[in-house]
Protein backbone atom coordinates (compact mmCIF):
# COMPACT_ATOMS: atom_id res chain seq x y z
CA UNK A 1 0.00 0.00 0.00
CA UNK A 2 1.46 3.66 -0.92
CA UNK A 3 2.49 5.95 1.60
CA UNK A 4 0.64 9.27 1.66
CA UNK A 5 2.38 12.28 1.69
CA UNK A 6 2.30 12.75 5.46
CA UNK A 7 3.89 9.43 6.09
CA UNK A 8 6.34 10.49 3.38
CA UNK A 9 7.00 14.35 5.30
CA UNK A 10 6.25 14.87 8.83
CA UNK A 11 4.51 17.90 8.97
CA UNK A 12 7.00 19.65 10.55
CA UNK A 13 9.64 19.27 7.91
CA UNK A 14 6.39 19.94 5.38
CA UNK A 15 5.85 23.60 7.39
CA UNK A 16 9.93 24.21 7.63
CA UNK A 17 10.15 23.68 3.68
CA UNK A 18 6.86 25.66 2.40
CA UNK A 19 8.37 28.67 4.44
CA UNK A 20 11.59 28.44 2.16
CA UNK A 21 9.54 27.79 -0.94
CA UNK A 22 7.06 30.69 -0.64
CA UNK A 23 10.78 33.45 -0.43
CA UNK A 24 11.08 32.11 -4.07
CA UNK A 25 8.92 34.33 -6.46
CA UNK A 26 8.29 31.52 -8.63
CA UNK A 27 5.63 28.77 -8.32
CA UNK A 28 7.49 25.26 -7.12
CA UNK A 29 6.23 22.51 -6.59
CA UNK A 30 6.99 18.33 -5.60
CA UNK A 31 4.98 15.39 -5.94
CA UNK A 32 5.52 12.13 -5.21
CA UNK A 33 5.96 8.85 -7.44
CA UNK A 34 1.70 8.64 -7.00
CA UNK A 35 1.59 12.63 -8.52
CA UNK A 36 0.13 13.65 -5.61
CA UNK A 37 0.78 17.17 -4.61
CA UNK A 38 3.46 17.06 -1.19
CA UNK A 39 4.40 20.84 -1.22
CA UNK A 40 3.81 23.40 -2.95
CA UNK A 41 4.93 26.89 -2.55
CA UNK A 42 2.96 30.21 -2.22
CA UNK A 43 3.27 31.32 -5.79
CA UNK A 44 1.99 27.59 -6.76
CA UNK A 45 -1.20 27.98 -4.67
CA UNK A 46 -1.69 31.56 -6.05
CA UNK A 47 -1.43 30.20 -9.71
CA UNK A 48 -3.55 27.50 -9.06
CA UNK A 49 -6.29 29.14 -7.06
CA UNK A 50 -6.61 26.71 -4.00
CA UNK A 51 -5.10 26.67 -0.76
CA UNK A 52 -1.92 24.39 0.13
CA UNK A 53 -4.71 22.48 2.04
CA UNK A 54 -6.58 21.61 -0.69
CA UNK A 55 -4.08 20.65 -2.67
CA UNK A 56 -1.70 18.82 -0.84
CA UNK A 57 -2.14 14.77 -1.41
CA UNK A 58 -4.27 15.74 -4.57
CA UNK A 59 -3.33 15.22 -8.51
CA UNK A 60 -4.22 17.26 -11.10
CA UNK A 61 -6.75 15.58 -12.07
CA UNK A 62 -8.31 16.88 -9.29
CA UNK A 63 -8.05 20.38 -10.77
CA UNK A 64 -7.70 20.17 -14.43
CA UNK A 65 -9.09 18.68 -17.56
CA UNK A 66 -8.76 14.99 -18.12
CA UNK A 67 -6.48 15.34 -21.21
CA UNK A 68 -4.14 17.92 -19.98
CA UNK A 69 -3.90 15.98 -16.56
CA UNK A 70 -2.93 13.09 -18.37
CA UNK A 71 0.25 14.74 -20.40
CA UNK A 72 1.33 15.66 -16.82
CA UNK A 73 1.22 12.49 -15.20
CA UNK A 74 3.04 11.16 -18.76
CA UNK A 75 5.49 14.00 -18.32
CA UNK A 76 5.86 13.86 -14.64
CA UNK A 77 6.51 9.83 -15.24
CA UNK A 78 8.66 10.24 -17.31
CA UNK A 79 11.20 12.28 -15.16
CA UNK A 80 10.45 9.55 -12.54
CA UNK A 81 12.18 6.65 -14.62
CA UNK A 82 14.54 8.57 -16.46
CA UNK A 83 15.93 10.95 -14.20
CA UNK A 84 16.19 13.46 -17.26
CA UNK A 85 15.72 17.44 -16.78
CA UNK A 86 11.71 17.95 -18.94
CA UNK A 87 11.20 21.09 -20.05
CA UNK A 88 8.17 21.94 -21.47
CA UNK A 89 5.62 24.90 -22.31
CA UNK A 90 2.11 24.90 -21.34
CA UNK A 91 -1.04 26.78 -21.57
CA UNK A 92 -3.02 27.98 -18.86
CA UNK A 93 -5.27 30.48 -18.39
CA UNK A 94 -4.70 33.16 -15.56
CA UNK A 95 -6.60 34.59 -13.25
CA UNK A 96 -8.86 36.84 -15.25
CA UNK A 97 -9.40 34.00 -18.09
CA UNK A 98 -6.59 35.51 -20.37
CA UNK A 99 -4.07 32.70 -21.93
CA UNK A 100 -0.60 32.55 -19.95
CA UNK A 101 2.21 30.87 -21.39
CA UNK A 102 4.10 28.85 -18.84
CA UNK A 103 7.55 26.80 -19.08
CA UNK A 104 7.30 24.01 -16.65
CA UNK A 105 10.87 22.48 -15.35
CA UNK A 106 11.13 18.73 -13.89
CA UNK A 107 13.55 17.21 -12.49
CA UNK A 108 13.69 13.73 -10.10
CA UNK A 109 14.66 13.65 -6.50
CA UNK A 110 15.29 10.95 -4.30
CA UNK A 111 15.43 10.74 -0.53
CA UNK A 112 17.72 8.58 1.58
CA UNK A 113 14.77 5.99 2.38
CA UNK A 114 14.68 5.49 -1.57
CA UNK A 115 11.39 7.24 -2.11
CA UNK A 116 11.33 9.39 -5.81
CA UNK A 117 10.02 12.90 -5.60
CA UNK A 118 8.99 15.29 -8.92
CA UNK A 119 10.08 18.90 -8.10
CA UNK A 120 8.92 21.65 -10.81
CA UNK A 121 9.22 24.91 -10.80
CA UNK A 122 6.88 27.00 -13.39
CA UNK A 123 8.22 30.95 -15.01
CA UNK A 124 5.90 32.01 -16.84
CA UNK A 125 6.97 33.37 -20.03
CA UNK A 126 3.96 35.03 -21.76
CA UNK A 127 5.71 38.49 -22.23
CA UNK A 128 8.55 36.61 -23.20
CA UNK A 129 6.67 35.19 -26.11
CA UNK A 130 4.69 37.80 -26.88
CA UNK A 131 7.91 39.53 -27.40
CA UNK A 132 9.64 36.92 -29.65
CA UNK A 133 6.75 36.57 -31.62
CA UNK A 134 6.59 40.65 -32.18
CA UNK A 135 10.67 40.25 -33.19
CA UNK A 136 9.25 36.97 -35.83
CA UNK A 137 6.94 39.19 -37.36
CA UNK A 138 9.53 42.18 -37.43
CA UNK A 139 11.83 39.59 -39.00
CA UNK A 140 9.72 37.77 -40.89
CA UNK A 141 7.95 40.58 -42.05
CA UNK A 142 10.16 43.56 -42.52
CA UNK A 143 11.00 44.78 -45.96
CA UNK A 144 14.39 45.15 -45.97
CA UNK A 145 16.61 42.37 -46.33
CA UNK A 146 17.75 40.56 -43.05
CA UNK A 147 19.51 37.59 -41.65
CA UNK A 148 20.98 35.79 -38.68
CA UNK A 149 24.82 34.41 -38.75
CA UNK A 150 26.51 32.58 -36.42
CA UNK A 151 29.80 34.91 -35.21
CA UNK A 152 32.27 31.89 -35.04
CA UNK A 153 31.32 30.24 -38.51
CA UNK A 154 29.78 33.27 -40.33
CA UNK A 155 26.92 30.91 -40.94
CA UNK A 156 23.41 32.12 -41.75
CA UNK A 157 21.07 30.56 -38.86
CA UNK A 158 18.31 32.77 -40.38
CA UNK A 159 16.82 35.11 -43.51
CA UNK A 160 13.89 36.91 -44.52
CA UNK A 161 11.57 37.03 -46.92
CA UNK A 162 13.06 40.09 -48.07
CA UNK A 163 16.87 38.94 -48.41
CA UNK A 164 15.61 35.86 -50.22
CA UNK A 165 13.25 38.05 -52.71
CA UNK A 166 16.63 40.53 -52.89
CA UNK A 167 19.28 38.39 -53.21
CA UNK A 168 18.18 36.02 -55.41
CA UNK A 169 19.05 32.87 -53.70
CA UNK A 170 16.52 30.14 -51.93
CA UNK A 171 16.10 30.09 -48.13
CA UNK A 172 17.65 26.56 -48.52
CA UNK A 173 20.81 28.09 -50.03
CA UNK A 174 21.26 30.64 -47.71
CA UNK A 175 21.02 28.74 -44.89
CA UNK A 176 23.69 26.35 -46.66
CA UNK A 177 25.78 29.62 -46.41
CA UNK A 178 28.62 31.65 -45.03
CA UNK A 179 28.71 35.48 -45.48
CA UNK A 180 31.80 34.65 -47.29
CA UNK A 181 29.56 33.40 -50.22
CA UNK A 182 28.16 36.92 -50.64
CA UNK A 183 30.81 38.62 -50.50
CA UNK A 184 33.95 39.26 -53.36
CA UNK A 185 36.85 37.12 -52.29
CA UNK A 186 39.01 40.46 -51.78
CA UNK A 187 36.63 41.23 -49.09
CA UNK A 188 36.42 38.23 -46.98
CA UNK A 189 39.81 39.66 -45.12
CA UNK A 190 37.61 43.12 -43.82
CA UNK A 191 34.67 40.92 -43.29
CA UNK A 192 36.40 38.30 -40.97
CA UNK A 193 37.76 41.31 -39.14
CA UNK A 194 34.17 43.13 -39.12
CA UNK A 195 32.82 40.14 -37.95
CA UNK A 196 35.27 39.54 -35.20
CA UNK A 197 34.89 42.98 -33.20
CA UNK A 198 33.63 42.77 -30.07
CA UNK A 199 31.36 45.45 -30.39
CA UNK A 200 27.35 44.77 -29.54
CA UNK A 201 25.99 46.63 -32.71
CA UNK A 202 28.05 48.38 -35.59
CA UNK A 203 26.84 51.32 -37.98
CA UNK A 204 29.56 52.60 -39.70
CA UNK A 205 28.07 53.86 -42.78
CA UNK A 206 30.48 51.69 -44.48
CA UNK A 207 29.72 50.65 -47.60
CA UNK A 208 30.34 47.10 -48.50
CA UNK A 209 29.89 45.09 -51.66
CA UNK A 210 27.56 41.93 -52.12
CA UNK A 211 27.07 39.20 -54.15
CA UNK A 212 23.96 37.83 -55.43
CA UNK A 213 23.05 34.82 -56.91
CA UNK A 214 22.64 36.08 -60.71
CA UNK A 215 26.32 37.04 -59.84
CA UNK A 216 25.69 40.63 -60.11
CA UNK A 217 27.10 42.97 -56.97
CA UNK A 218 25.44 45.61 -55.30
CA UNK A 219 26.62 48.06 -52.59
CA UNK A 220 24.64 48.03 -49.85
CA UNK A 221 24.74 49.59 -46.01
CA UNK A 222 25.07 46.68 -43.07
CA UNK A 223 23.26 47.21 -39.68
CA UNK A 224 24.51 44.24 -37.00
CA UNK A 225 23.44 43.50 -33.09
CA UNK A 226 24.58 41.13 -31.58
CA UNK A 227 22.52 38.75 -29.35
CA UNK A 228 22.12 35.08 -28.57
CA UNK A 229 20.29 32.95 -30.73
CA UNK A 230 19.01 29.07 -29.69
CA UNK A 231 22.11 29.54 -27.64
CA UNK A 232 24.45 30.16 -29.79
CA UNK A 233 26.44 33.65 -30.24
CA UNK A 234 24.90 35.27 -33.08
CA UNK A 235 24.31 38.69 -35.08
CA UNK A 236 21.14 40.27 -36.63
CA UNK A 237 21.85 42.32 -39.61
CA UNK A 238 19.89 44.54 -41.57
CA UNK A 239 21.06 45.19 -45.25
CA UNK A 240 19.80 48.14 -47.04
CA UNK A 241 20.99 48.70 -50.63
CA UNK A 242 22.58 51.73 -51.90
CA UNK A 243 23.47 50.81 -55.45
CA UNK A 244 21.26 53.17 -57.15
CA UNK A 245 22.19 56.17 -54.35
CA UNK A 246 25.86 55.40 -54.77
CA UNK A 247 25.91 55.11 -58.82
CA UNK A 248 24.13 58.37 -58.50
CA UNK A 249 26.62 59.71 -56.25
CA UNK A 250 29.74 58.98 -58.20
CA UNK A 251 28.12 60.21 -61.26
CA UNK A 252 27.27 63.37 -59.35
CA UNK A 253 30.93 63.23 -58.17
CA UNK A 254 32.53 63.01 -61.77
CA UNK A 255 30.41 65.93 -62.79
CA UNK A 256 31.53 68.71 -60.49
CA UNK A 257 35.29 67.04 -61.75
CA UNK A 258 34.31 67.68 -64.91
CA UNK A 259 32.89 71.39 -64.09
CA UNK A 260 35.90 72.43 -61.77
CA UNK A 261 38.54 71.19 -64.55
CA UNK A 262 36.34 73.30 -67.11
CA UNK A 263 36.37 75.75 -64.73
CA UNK A 264 39.95 75.93 -63.85
CA UNK A 265 40.94 75.95 -67.46
CA UNK A 266 38.60 78.73 -68.77
CA UNK A 267 40.52 81.75 -69.90
CA UNK A 268 38.49 83.98 -68.64
CA UNK A 269 38.53 85.18 -64.93
CA UNK A 270 34.94 83.60 -63.07
CA UNK A 271 34.25 84.14 -59.95
CA UNK A 272 31.50 83.83 -57.52
CA UNK A 273 29.93 85.38 -54.19
CA UNK A 274 27.36 84.73 -51.60
CA UNK A 275 24.74 87.51 -52.28
CA UNK A 276 24.20 88.36 -48.79
CA UNK A 277 27.84 88.71 -47.76
CA UNK A 278 29.98 89.57 -50.87
CA UNK A 279 32.15 87.34 -49.62
CA UNK A 280 34.25 85.14 -52.70
CA UNK A 281 33.44 81.81 -52.52
CA UNK A 282 34.57 80.70 -55.72
CA UNK A 283 37.89 81.82 -57.91
CA UNK A 284 39.06 80.38 -61.03
CA UNK A 285 42.78 80.10 -61.81
CA UNK A 286 43.15 82.60 -64.53
CA UNK A 287 41.24 85.29 -61.56
CA UNK A 288 43.69 83.83 -59.42
CA UNK A 289 46.76 84.59 -62.27
CA UNK A 290 45.02 87.97 -63.15
CA UNK A 291 44.58 89.43 -59.77
CA UNK A 292 47.85 88.19 -58.41
CA UNK A 293 46.22 87.22 -55.08
CA UNK A 294 46.51 83.49 -53.87
CA UNK A 295 43.10 81.80 -53.59
CA UNK A 296 43.75 81.10 -50.29
CA UNK A 297 43.91 84.26 -48.96
CA UNK A 298 41.02 85.56 -51.35
CA UNK A 299 38.56 82.88 -50.45
CA UNK A 300 36.24 84.51 -47.62
CA UNK A 301 37.45 87.65 -48.21
CA UNK A 302 35.47 90.59 -49.97
CA UNK A 303 36.61 93.53 -51.81
CA UNK A 304 36.87 95.58 -49.10
CA UNK A 305 39.73 93.37 -48.06
CA UNK A 306 40.99 93.17 -51.33
CA UNK A 307 41.47 96.45 -53.49
CA UNK A 308 41.28 99.93 -52.49
CA UNK A 309 38.26 101.71 -51.49
CA UNK A 310 36.95 103.34 -54.37
CA UNK A 311 37.04 100.23 -56.37
CA UNK A 312 35.79 98.49 -53.74
CA UNK A 313 32.73 101.12 -53.71
CA UNK A 314 32.13 100.82 -57.42
CA UNK A 315 31.96 97.19 -57.06
CA UNK A 316 29.70 96.43 -54.49
CA UNK A 317 27.38 98.91 -56.49
CA UNK A 318 27.51 97.15 -59.64
CA UNK A 319 26.87 93.83 -57.48
CA UNK A 320 23.72 95.34 -55.81
CA UNK A 321 22.38 96.49 -59.09
CA UNK A 322 22.57 92.98 -60.35
CA UNK A 323 21.18 91.35 -57.31
CA UNK A 324 18.40 93.88 -57.25
CA UNK A 325 17.57 93.50 -60.96
CA UNK A 326 17.99 89.07 -60.77
CA UNK A 327 19.33 89.42 -64.30
CA UNK A 328 22.43 89.42 -66.37
CA UNK A 329 23.89 92.60 -66.03
CA UNK A 330 24.66 94.69 -69.42
CA UNK A 331 28.93 94.01 -70.38
CA UNK A 332 30.51 96.36 -68.63
CA UNK A 333 34.21 97.59 -68.96
CA UNK A 334 35.69 97.86 -65.60
CA UNK A 335 39.65 98.73 -64.52
CA UNK A 336 40.90 96.70 -61.93
CA UNK A 337 44.26 97.42 -59.84
CA UNK A 338 45.89 94.05 -59.71
CA UNK A 339 49.12 93.31 -57.50
CA UNK A 340 51.41 92.21 -59.96
CA UNK A 341 49.48 93.12 -63.03
CA UNK A 342 49.37 96.73 -62.77
CA UNK A 343 46.12 98.45 -63.83
CA UNK A 344 44.29 95.71 -66.28
CA UNK A 345 41.19 96.69 -68.47
CA UNK A 346 38.11 93.76 -67.61
CA UNK A 347 34.85 93.37 -69.93
CA UNK A 348 32.78 92.27 -66.77
CA UNK A 349 28.99 90.49 -66.56
CA UNK A 350 27.28 89.39 -63.64
CA UNK A 351 24.53 86.97 -63.18
CA UNK A 352 22.69 86.45 -59.88
CA UNK A 353 21.97 83.30 -59.01
CA UNK A 354 19.43 80.89 -56.51
CA UNK A 355 20.44 77.48 -55.11
CA UNK A 356 18.77 74.72 -55.61
CA UNK A 357 16.68 75.24 -52.47
CA UNK A 358 16.13 78.82 -53.51
CA UNK A 359 17.46 79.54 -49.95
CA UNK A 360 20.01 81.17 -51.01
CA UNK A 361 21.84 83.53 -53.63
CA UNK A 362 24.71 83.99 -55.34
CA UNK A 363 26.74 86.32 -57.43
CA UNK A 364 28.45 84.92 -60.45
CA UNK A 365 31.08 87.11 -62.38
CA UNK A 366 32.93 86.46 -65.49
CA UNK A 367 35.77 88.76 -66.48
CA UNK A 368 37.77 89.14 -69.52
CA UNK A 369 41.12 90.69 -69.97
CA UNK A 370 41.28 93.26 -72.50
CA UNK A 371 43.56 95.45 -71.34
CA UNK A 372 45.74 94.06 -74.37
CA UNK A 373 43.33 94.07 -77.19
CA UNK A 374 42.50 98.00 -75.97
CA UNK A 375 45.88 98.96 -76.60
CA UNK A 376 45.74 97.11 -79.60
CA UNK A 377 42.97 99.18 -81.06
CA UNK A 378 44.37 102.41 -79.59
CA UNK A 379 47.48 101.85 -81.70
CA UNK A 380 45.97 101.16 -84.68
CA UNK A 381 43.95 104.31 -84.75
CA UNK A 382 47.17 106.44 -83.94
CA UNK A 383 48.56 105.01 -87.06
CA UNK A 384 45.42 105.78 -89.22
CA UNK A 385 45.99 109.47 -88.58
CA UNK A 386 49.61 109.47 -87.97
CA UNK A 387 52.54 108.82 -90.39
CA UNK A 388 54.67 105.66 -89.10
CA UNK A 389 57.93 107.17 -90.28
CA UNK A 390 57.73 110.66 -88.39
CA UNK A 391 54.31 110.11 -86.41
CA UNK A 392 53.23 113.48 -87.43
CA UNK A 393 49.76 113.58 -86.85
CA UNK A 394 47.44 114.16 -90.11
CA UNK A 395 48.83 111.49 -92.54
CA UNK A 396 46.19 111.78 -95.42
CA UNK A 397 47.64 115.47 -96.00
CA UNK A 398 51.07 114.99 -95.57
CA UNK A 399 50.48 111.74 -98.01
CA UNK A 400 49.19 113.56 -100.94
CA UNK A 401 51.56 116.67 -100.33
CA UNK A 402 54.53 114.16 -100.55
CA UNK A 403 53.17 112.62 -103.67
CA UNK A 404 52.98 115.65 -105.24
CA UNK A 405 56.74 116.99 -104.27
CA UNK A 406 57.44 113.65 -105.76
CA UNK A 407 56.13 113.97 -109.20
CA UNK A 408 56.91 117.88 -109.40
CA UNK A 409 61.15 116.77 -108.65
CA UNK A 410 60.62 113.70 -111.05
CA UNK A 411 59.61 116.25 -113.71
CA UNK A 412 62.00 119.14 -113.29
CA UNK A 413 64.80 117.29 -111.88
CA UNK A 414 64.88 118.85 -108.69
CA UNK A 415 65.96 117.62 -104.99
CA UNK A 416 64.03 118.02 -101.94
CA UNK A 417 64.47 116.32 -98.32
CA UNK A 418 61.84 115.18 -95.45
CA UNK A 419 62.83 116.18 -91.85
CA UNK A 420 61.09 114.10 -89.56
CA UNK A 421 61.32 112.89 -85.49
CA UNK A 422 64.62 110.49 -85.41
CA UNK A 423 63.30 106.98 -84.04
CA UNK A 424 64.94 106.17 -81.07
CA UNK A 425 68.23 103.92 -81.01
CA UNK A 426 67.57 100.42 -82.46
CA UNK A 427 64.40 101.56 -83.87
CA UNK A 428 63.76 101.78 -87.51
CA UNK A 429 67.61 102.42 -88.38
CA UNK A 430 69.12 99.65 -90.94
Amino acid sequence: MAETPAETFPAEDIDALRRVLDAVPHPIFIKDDQHRFVVLNQSMCELMGHRHEQLAGKTDHDFMPKEIADVFRRIDQLVLETDEINENEEFIRGNHGEVRTILTRKKRACLANGTRLVIGSLSDITELKQREASSRLLFDSNPVPMWVFEKSSLRFLAVNDAAVESYGYTREQFLAMTLLDIRPAQDADALRKMAGTKRDSYDTGQTWRHLKADGSLIDVIVYSQRFQYEGRAAAMVAVVDVTERKRANDELRRTREFLDTIIENVPAMLFVKEALTHRYILMNRAGEELLGIPRDELIGKTDYDLFPRDEADLFFMRDQEVLRADRLQIAEEETVRTRSNGMRDLMMKRLAVDSDDGKNKYLLGVAEDITERKRAVARIAHLANHDALTDLPNRPAFAERLNFTLERASSNSERFAVLGRVPPRGVGRR
